[in-house]
């Protein structure tokens, strides 16, 4: 069992003590939920937080309740999921869940994700909350509402597995996820061990998979600078399938054109559309060609209808015969297709979407008043 040297003030003599578990994952949970820079954000991000929010058991429709949700005053989101390694969930289970848990974060509207946290900070309005957590009259609302709207947008979040010590089985797993994704998906492990002795108790947090660590990537996905629209231009042009670069060239030429504003993530760029005033992200583009169709806060917006019948459209168009019959995920993937540079394919393509931009700008949902 790894070991801590501790001695009290004045003491000549050093004690090991070895590590030792948790009462219960409640009890992990609550230390980071009451002391989040636990958490070594300097690890994965360029710089800490000033300020953190954390929202606890927080509510995902069609998810379930994430353990930990932290707000931080620049905007960025952290998902985290708290097991002991003597659950057996601690290995495949806690990673779909922190993957579903973002999932469900991806393209939620700001004002559904306020509700939310409104609700786990005791109807405290989340703004209000980060306003007092700075404690600066410079804090600037607009800013940290817009900066949380696009990293929803885009599907931005860190997605971290709090757990007490890192076994062989689960790095497996993250490592092969983040390898096969190319550096774009990360999921850290946060290992933190705990140590306790005669009424004292101390704790080593450490990130487990540190970003970067296969050689993936230029950008650490903890990165606080959103990608520009020139920048995510310049990394199209390097897709060496021509005709997957013209087809992702021109989706974003028609995103530019089209979108009622671009939401910019940290890697990708998200199509937002208003859905009765209120503005979901459509589609999130990758700089691969590829893209993610955002259906899960679609339909929480304006109904299962609209939605299914853009899907439709768009499953019959040539390269996107990939899109399920049964589309109960919150997000489709779509893989880089080269049957986007095709002009009469492209065009189809954009018809379904301006179509459904059309139907629902000003769309009620069916459960409203007449």
């Amino acid at each position: 069992m790894p070991q801590i040297a501790i001695r009290r003030a004045g003491e000549t003599g050093w004690s090991t003590v070895e590590s030792t578990r948790y009462p219960d994952e409640a009890y992990l949970q609550s230390l980071l939920h009451d002391s989040p820079f636990l958490v070594p954000f300097h690890e994965f991000r360029d710089a800490p937080p000033d300020a953190v929010v954390t929202l606890r058991e927080f509510w995902l429709p069609g998810a379930g309740s994430s353990d930990l949700v932290f707000v931080d005053s620049d905007g960025a989101l952290t998902v985290i999921e708290c097991k002991l390694a003597t659950n057996p969930e601690a290995r495949r289970v806690v990673l779909a869940q922190v993957l579903e848990y973002g999932s469900a974060l991806a393209g939620m509207s700001y004002a559904d994700f306020n509700a939310m946290a409104s609700r786990s900070l005791g109807n405290v309005d989340l703004a209000d909350a980060m306003a007092e957590a700075v404690d600066s009259e410079e804090f600037d609302e607009t800013a940290f509402r817009d900066a949380v709207t696009e990293n929803l947008a885009a599907g931005e979040a860190e997605l971290v597995i709090a757990i007490d010590q890192m076994n062989p089985n689960l790095r497996r797993l993250l490592d092969y996820v983040e390898s096969r994704s190319g550096g774009r998906l990360k999921v850290f492990a946060l290992e933190i061990q705990y140590h306790a002795t005669e009424g004292l108790e101390a704790l080593v947090p450490q990130i487990a998979n540190p970003a970067g660590q296969l050689g993936r990537g230029s950008q650490p996905r903890g990165s606080t600078t959103n990608i520009t629209v020139e920048e995510f231009r310049s990394r199209l042009k390097q897709i060496t399938d021509e005709r997957v670069r013209a087809g992702a060239l021109e989706l974003l030429g028609f995103c530019e054109q089209r979108a009622e504003w671009l939401a910019r993530g940290r890697a990708g760029i998200g199509f937002v559309v208003s859905c009765r005033g209120v503005g979901r992200s459509l589609l999130t583009l990758e700089a691969d060609g590829g893209f993610w169709i955002n259906a899960g806060g679609l339909r929480d917006a304006v109904g299962d209808e609209p939605v299914e019948r853009l899907l439709d459209d768009l499953q019959a168009l040539p390269g996107f015969e990939a899109i399920p019959a049964r589309r109960t995920q919150m997000t489709l993937k779509i893989i880089p297709t080269p049957q986007l540079g095709i002009r009469s394919v492209f065009e189809g393509f954009a018809t379904a979407v301006t179509s459904f931009q059309g139907t629902v700008r000003e769309s009620r949902l069916p459960t409203d008043d007449a």
